[in-house]
């Protein structure tokens, strides 16, 4: 699950970039999936850190 959030997080990081990036019309969309991933990635590391303790 660690690597699952991690691994969700780096792509929503990398679409974030993409979305900074880009001056096309989908520049609204790739930052609000960069965004949608990033928050998804981190509720799922959040999960799996607190099912370790």
């Amino acid at each position: 699950m660690l690597k699952n959030g991690l691994f969700i997080m780096t792509g929503g990081f990398i679409a974030l970039i993409l979305g900074l990036t880009s001056s096309d019309g989908h520049q609204f969309f790739t930052l609000l999936i960069g965004i949608f991933l990033i928050a998804i990635g981190f509720a799922v590391y959040n999960r799996a850190e607190q099912k370790e303790e």
